[in-house]
């Protein structure tokens, strides 16, 4: 089924931000959008943060170790030698701190009573216990070879699984063979050879799309556990036993790391005492530049938190008088007010950013702000947005930015163009909202710029009912994983 886009004779692209350029007066971001929404507290560094005072001050010292070399193991992902090598010094490392906790255990009264627990528990954790047995069989490459996995895939359009039936007229009977989406190859095959592996590639997808290169490292020993996630989550499980510690003996306790220039940020109730930085992330996953081959693919994201006297100061400035709608069943009745702010910005400023403002509910959560230079940027901008609505529950969204309008102009191998490469594109901008519910506005606003001013071309447009938002479909996809079932509502067009 086609794209209702494509049906209605035109196309779109949303979010043409790049970033600042040299010179610009825009002022660089300080805070980029977090892997989920974790929360904490900002506290001066204090004597018990480094250590000074606690009877078990080079315990923790190691602990620090473990979380320094479990990143150098992530950064080293992609590189097979160097990262066997990382492994063995991580896992030596974890084992070592039960090591040196004993050995302090003497500045502690009661310590074999309390311990004696917790070494149960090490002994019923099977990941506990590889950690154990794998310092004293030194994990080897062939013992990685024989599980992990090695993947290269191509990404050049919003959706996944097989291609689209528009894509597959275009390709033809024999379009499985012209384009390999994905390959699997040996999990110790360099960068180099993986991309190599992939069949020669038409233009529109070296213009237009990235290779990710994905990697799963399991040892033989633990058939069932991704490596770099097992021994995160055996930092964790020592983590919350010193954790536990500290509580016995009376000491101020909670997970901390450091902060460059603002202290300690504290985090409370942890989940299997891991940092925010030791979660699952997307470290597994390469990703290069089909036109250029460069690595620094996926944009910019940052998140700010609802501030009701930062909006009073931003209606004041762009001459706004009506709040945000109140009392409304569906994300969708936020449309038509954030379009009209959208164009007092834009009028004023004669720019406008690319933003997303995500709900719980009737209650919004946080604003995401991104910056692309390209479309492989905005592919993973929004599989990297999906990601974190996924893990934070976000149920509605409104996404308001620029876009370039043109027609359906297909190069010599008949595959669309981009409104933002053709030399007759339009601007215009777009208010996208939808929920996990099935409902759905579209909104967009024409306009041209004349010297400094920016002249509208009318009201804004409703094309709810011929338009669709294709960079949306990974929070879709994400919102079906999640349970969610669209339904009809009076919202829905």
């Amino acid at each position: 089924m086609q794209p209702a886009a494509l049906t209605a004779g035109q196309a779109t692209d949303t979010g043409h931000v790049r970033f600042p350029r040299p010179g610009s007066k825009r002022k660089k971001r300080q805070h980029r959008a977090p892997s989920g929404y974790i929360t904490g507290q900002l506290h001066a560094a204090s004597e018990l943060s480094n250590g000074a005072g606690c009877p078990i001050s080079k315990t923790h010292k190691r602990m620090q170790d473990c979380h320094d070399q479990w990143h150098s193991l992530t950064r080293e992902y992609h590189h097979p030698g160097h990262f066997r090598r990382e492994l063995n010094t991580v896992i030596q490392s974890l084992r070592n701190v039960t090591f040196i906790l004993q050995s302090e255990k003497s500045n502690i009264e009661g310590f074999d009573a309390w311990y004696e627990p917790w070494r149960e528990k090490m002994r019923a954790s099977h990941v506990m216990r590889w950690v154990v047995e794998s310092r004293n069989r030194v994990v080897k490459q062939g013992d990685l070879d024989a599980e992990s996995e090695a993947r290269a895939a191509l990404i050049a359009a919003y959706w996944t699984g097989d291609p689209p039936e528009e894509l597959a007229t275009i390709l033809g009977s024999d379009g499985e063979q012209r384009l390999k989406l994905s390959i699997n190859v040996p999990p110790a095959t360099s960068t180099k050879e993986q991309v190599q592996e992939l069949a020669s590639l038409p233009d529109f997808f070296v213009r237009e799309g990235y290779i990710e290169l994905t990697r799963r490292w399991v040892d033989k020993a633990l058939p069932d556990r991704e490596l770099a996630d097992a021994c995160a989550e055996a930092y964790g499980f020592m983590a919350v036993m010193l954790d536990d510690l500290h509580e016995n003996l009376g000491i101020e306790h909670g997970v901390a790391f450091g902060s460059s220039d603002e202290g300690y940020l504290v985090v409370e109730r942890l989940p299997h005492g891991r940092l925010p930085c030791m979660v699952p992330t997307e470290y597994a996953v390469r990703r290069l530049r089909l036109s250029n081959g460069a690595t620094d693919v996926g944009g910019n994201r940052y998140s700010f938190s609802p501030n009701a006297k930062q909006l009073n100061k931003s209606m004041r400035k762009y001459g706004s008088t009506d709040p945000p709608p109140e009392g409304w069943d569906s994300v969708t009745s936020m449309a038509d007010w954030c379009m009209s702010n959208a164009r007092r910005i834009l009028a004023k400023d004669r720019w406008h950013g690319w933003y997303v403002l995500l709900y719980k509910g009737n209650e919004q959560v946080a604003t995401e702000a991104l910056e692309a230079r390209d479309r492989p940027d905005k592919m993973v901008l929004m599989r990297e947005l999906a990601a974190a609505i996924e893990r934070s529950g976000i149920d509605g969204l409104v996404e308001v930015g620029d876009t370039w309008q043109g027609g359906l102009v297909h190069d010599e191998q008949g595959f669309i163009v981009p409104p933002a490469l053709q030399d007759d594109r339009r601007e215009a901008l777009s208010v996208v909202a939808e929920d996990a519910y099935g409902n759905r506005r579209y909104l967009i606003s024409p306009y041209r710029r004349a010297g400094r001013r920016i002249e509208f071309d009318g009201d804004p447009i409703d094309l709810s009912d011929t338009m669709f938002s294709n960079n949306l479909q990974p929070i879709r996809d994400a919102w079906r994983r999640m349970g969610f079932k669209p339904q009809q509502s009076q919202d829905q067009p």
